[in-house]
């Protein structure tokens, strides 16, 4: 199984409303987390206030992490504008055992 990195963006028209789905949100994520899904998240914010978080998933391809994240309390408020889906491969580090990492020296 592979590790999918997810981005959200969040509507920052919508930011103060998402304190008040925020439990919903993070208990969706703690079950996720539970069943082996969910490897870590966490919140973003750069310097533009551009608000998101940041989810690193276990599924089989892309689609699949997306659709898992279908449920979320966020998702279905509409608080996010973007997600953004990417394979990872972890080279050093916790997981980093479970691929192989020996890339071809160009």
């Amino acid at each position: 199984m592979a590790l999918y990195v997810i981005e959200y963006t969040y509507d920052p028209t919508l930011i103060s409303l998402i304190r008040d789905h925020r439990p919903a949100h993070r208990t969706f994520l703690r079950g996720l987390h539970e069943q082996g899904i969910l490897v870590a998240s966490g919140f973003l914010r750069d310097d533009a206030m551009n608000e998101g978080a940041l989810l690193v998933l276990r599924a089989p391809n892309a689609r699949r992490a997306l659709s898992l994240l279908d449920g979320d309390p966020f998702n279905q408020a509409g608080f996010i504008v973007e997600r953004r889906v990417r394979e990872w491969t972890p080279t050093i580090g916790e997981h980093a055992d479970d691929f192989d990492t020996e890339f071809p020296i160009s």
